[in-house]
């Protein structure tokens, strides 16, 4: 009887022992090896960005950080402080004695107690660090449900395993242990300055288990903020005055160099750091942990592989001295084309409160009261190599910060212009044109076309040359050679040409010169596979041979179903300058490499492969001929303004042995939600400005073009009167900053 009741006793307990040894013995083994293990994750610095003469853009900065436990972010600590009070308080012999009720009332005493507590070492933190109370709450809120999420899905996992294991029931009875990210400090504020973090020191040597200050560092972006000197002696005669102007400038490169945002759940979800099911690492350059960040817009987010680095690691077991270590890998440091100095300088020329880029009388603008704010946008490339000198955007992300929700609507300042907003591109393809034209044998320099103010002869409303209107007294041109035709813009030789050159013809060479295509893909990204790329668009181009006749001439002067932008068309006045050499824009000098695994940026339907191609040389100097006559001669549409009492003023005459070739251009703009209510009115479909454009070529007196420049100003009308005066600033910036010969007039 003995020996029976003996075995119904020992032969569970041998089963489970069975089970606990050999069954789940190699798991229950793995789960105390690892109980014996500590590790501890370093930290990493992310790469530094320069300017092209060594300036640091961005740079990561050793700063202190405020971090909360999570036990006392989530109210764990509370329960756990009012549990020990309650029992101190009772002694462990009357506490294990004591009715259930008895327990709750003395529990919720101290929980009571300990919730103030809790209260008050928040305000005292919150005073100590000068860090208002409800920035902390709001820090909290977001870090509890960070890691809950995060928790929820590991358990989920875990739970999923259990089963897998040990069956319904066993999942069913499974508890969870806390997470790690449930046991760590999460960062709640950065940077500290030094003598709070030595203050909060003190505060976490006293109070272990609440607040720890820790060793971090913070991006900073030194050339952000500027004060520029602009010289106000060569402006137009409203806005010309003796003494220089004072520009500040917020957001120096802010549309190229991006910024950095808190880590999410999605980024978590394409690059983990830890294994989901178990917590152990899986990537140390993943994402992850408390106050992880990404970079979130510019090159910090398309190169955010390359500057991020990767993270080290320690391990040792509590049972041992052994140690094991690998070391931090510091994100690649970039070195950019651009020169921060002239990005100021330009940045503050297209400032509203410089007065070139608000409306002006001289505008003609209708539709625009005068002093209205114009964004703008300008790019400046090196011809010989295509690095990118400059590529501004106005409004800046830093002046959203100044705008209401209206304006913020209406001048979209969260756009990278120069690389992301696609323009018809209108009269400044022309020269393109005729180069086309030429190379393929449909015109000869020597043949004048005739305007005769329309291109159709028995449609004088449709198809019309510019001048061809009732205020100018339905003027015509004449007979035109190439040269004069550009200085004076002639729709109607730009017609011809098109024509004769076909559908495909112009589609193709309008792609060959980088229509359609992603040029500048260091600047672009893409959030998953599938997204849509960010950061640079191609702009777009119909497919070739399949417009008809209208469409095709129309897209002879740059109008139609076609767009690019700013960078674009640099771009393009640089590879007619070289001659048809294909040299895509350069903005990372000595080019890291990038993981192209989920495919690059794509061309646009009706794009052509771009491989150098040798121009007709005699096009190309008619072409340049006639760019620069369209400044130098009065005749030339870029030649001179009337901004005050109608006497003319010259527009791009830099002083300096400097030499101009330019076009400018008015592209008619699509209707335009000026009042931002989401509906198009027909007064607004009707009276939307155009776009005003300024693109060409500037080098030195009898040498060949150096840079080439591009110009916008939204909705600005007319190019030459509007983005033409920018240009001559932009100019002068060059020269002021030693990339252009100045004649000694810079300080």
């Amino acid at each position: 009887m003995i020996a029976a009741a003996f075995l119904a006793v020992c032969m569970p307990l041998a089963a489970q022992l069975i089970r606990l040894q050999v069954v789940d013995g190699a798991a229950n083994l793995a789960e105390a090896e690892q109980a014996l293990v500590r590790h501890e994750v370093l930290p990493t610095v992310r790469g530094t960005i320069r300017d092209r003469h060594g300036r640091i853009l961005a740079v990561d900065r050793p700063v202190y950080a405020l971090a909360l436990e999570y036990t006392f972010i989530d109210g764990t600590w509370v329960e756990r402080e009012a549990r020990r009070g309650a029992i101190r308080e009772a002694g462990r012999r009357r506490w294990a004695g004591m009715e259930p009720d008895a327990r709750r009332v003395l529990l919720d005493a101290h929980r009571a107690a300990r919730e103030a507590e809790r209260e008050a070492l928040l305000d005292e933190i919150a005073a100590m660090a000068d860090i208002p109370r409800d920035v902390i709450d709001a820090q909290v809120a977001a870090v509890v449900r960070r890691v809950e999420a995060l928790a929820g899905q590991v358990h989920a996992r875990q739970r999923d395993l259990e089963r897998s294991r040990r069956g319904d029931e066993a999942a069913a009875a499974f508890r969870p242990d806390p997470i790690r990210e449930q046991r760590q400090p999460h960062e709640i504020h950065a940077p500290l300055p030094d003598d709070r973090a030595f203050l909060l020191r003190a505060l976490e040597r006293e109070r272990p288990g609440i607040l720890r200050i820790i060793d971090t560092h913070r991006r900073e972006y030194p050339w952000l903020d500027a004060e520029v000197l602009l010289d106000r002696t060569s402006l137009p005669g409203l806005l010309r005055a003796g003494r220089p102007a004072f520009v500040r400038v917020q957001g120096v490169a802010d549309h190229l160099l991006g910024q950095m945002r808190p880590a999410w759940a999605e980024d978590v979800a394409r690059r983990p750091m830890r294994d989901a099911t178990n917590g152990e690492i899986i990537d140390l350059g993943g994402y992850g942990i408390s106050g992880d960040v990404i970079g979130s817009a510019g090159l910090e987010r398309s190169l955010e592989d390359v500057l991020r680095g990767q993270r080290g690691e320690a391990r040792w077991r509590v049972d041992s001295d052994g140690i094991s270590r690998v070391d931090p890998v510091p994100g690649q440091d970039i070195d950019l084309t651009i020169d921060v100095a002239l990005q100021s300088r330009v940045q503050a020329i297209l400032s509203p409160a410089f007065g070139l880029c608000q409306v002006q009388p001289w505008h003609d603008n209708p539709a625009l009261p005068p002093g209205t704010p114009l964004a703008a946008a300008v790019v400046i490339l090196e011809v010989s190599t295509g690095e990118i000198l400059a590529m501004a955007s106005s409004p800046s992300r830093a002046d959203a910060a100044d705008m209401d929700a209206a304006a913020q609507r209406l001048r979209s300042p969260w756009i990278n212009r120069p690389a992301e907003a696609i323009y018809p591109p209108g009269s400044i393809v022309k020269p393109l044109i005729l180069v086309g034209a030429v190379t393929d044998g449909v015109h000869s320099l020597t043949e004048p076309i005739v305007c005769t103010g329309h291109f159709f002869r028995d449609q004088p409303e449709a198809a019309r040359c510019w001048i061809y209107r009732a205020h100018f007294g339905f003027e015509t041109h004449g007979a035109l050679r190439a040269e004069e035709a550009l200085a004076r813009s002639c729709n109607i030789f730009f017609y011809a040409l098109a024509d004769r050159l076909g559908n495909r013809g112009v589609v193709e060479w309008l792609g060959w010169f980088g229509t359609g295509r992603h040029i500048a893909p260091d600047l672009a990204w893409r959030e998953s596979p599938r997204a849509a790329w960010t950061g640079a668009v191609a702009g777009s181009l119909p497919p070739a041979g399949r417009g008809g006749r209208f469409e095709t001439i129309l897209l002879g002067i740059g109008q139609g179903p076609v767009a690019w932008t700013p960078l674009h068309a640099a771009n393009a006045y640089a590879q007619l300058a070289r001659g048809g050499l294909v040299r895509d824009p350069v903005i990372v000098r000595g080019t890291p490499p990038r993981d192209w695994s989920g495919g690059a940026p794509a061309e646009a339907e009706g794009a052509t492969p771009r491989a150098d191609r040798r121009l007709d040389p005699a096009a190309v100097a008619a072409a340049l001929r006639g760019l620069r006559d369209s400044v130098r001669e009065r005749y030339g549409t870029s030649h001179h303004i009337r901004p005050g009492d109608d006497r003319a003023e010259e527009v791009l005459f830099p002083p300096g042995a400097v030499e101009v070739f330019a076009k400018t251009g008015t592209a008619q703009a699509p209707p335009w939600d000026r009042d931002g209510d989401g509906v198009l009115s027909e007064t607004e479909r009707a009276t939307t400005p155009d776009h005003a454009w300024f693109v060409g070529l500037v080098g030195p007196t009898g040498g060949a073009p150096l840079h080439a420049i591009a110009v916008i100003v939204e909705h600005g009308g007319s190019g030459g009167r509007v983005a033409g005066p920018v240009a001559a600033q932009v100019i002068r910036a060059l020269q002021r900053e030693r990339h252009l010969p100045d004649g000694g007039t810079s300080p």
